[in-house]
């Protein structure tokens, strides 16, 4: 698909909670957006994939605001697979009371876990998650020119543990544009 595969930008009842588990998604656009309150995105298999004439777009998973502008209350990223995305692994873009991200394998993505939120968070916890080669010739440039593997912001506490980062912007971006552009212009 070359939209976003699954999208759950609107909002729930008072009290609703949402779950989107055991999915396995092989898509062109961004994998999980989701702006809900008390969410619980696990066990899901989320892999980018070129298609004719279109590298892929987005992040695997955004938290992102949707109707209710102070995002959500608690929300919860376990035990997903994300490969392959120019954005992000795990985009946190919307304020979070506290936000737990923990048990997923990130593989091939431009930046790793980034939690850069429109507003402040209160509680993050990070921790037992896998990220490798992170950072990459066709990141987006939306992060800036830093490339990380995990990085958080305007949180009120962060706890981030147990790890493991391995390749984190080892490729050079501007050398391999650079390169890419003079081996087009010298044929």
């Amino acid at each position: 698909c070359r939209e976003t595969a699954i999208s759950l930008l609107g909002s729930g009842l008072i009290g609703s909670g949402m779950r989107v588990e055991g999915n396995t998604l092989t898509v062109n656009g961004p994998g999980i957006q989701c702006s809900l309150n008390f969410v619980w995105i696990e066990r899901n298999r989320i892999t980018a994939t070129e298609q004719p004439n279109r590298p892929p777009t987005g992040s695997g998973i955004t938290l992102m605001n949707g109707f209710d502008q102070t995002g959500s209350d608690k929300s919860q990223v376990l035990a997903n697979q994300v490969s392959d995305y120019p954005g992000a692994g795990i985009l946190v873009n919307s304020p979070v009371r506290d936000l737990i991200c923990k048990l997923n394998i990130i593989d091939r993505c431009g930046q790793g876990i980034v939690v850069q939120p429109t507003g402040p968070v209160g509680q993050v916890s990070i921790e037992n998650n896998h990220l490798n080669d992170i950072g990459s010739a066709r990141t987006e440039p939306d992060f800036g020119a830093v490339i990380a593997g995990i990085s958080v912001r305007n949180a009120q506490a962060a706890h981030i543990a147990g790890n493991t980062l391995r390749r984190i912007g080892v490729e050079d971006r501007k050398s391999t544009r650079l390169n890419s552009s003079h081996r087009a212009l010298s044929r």
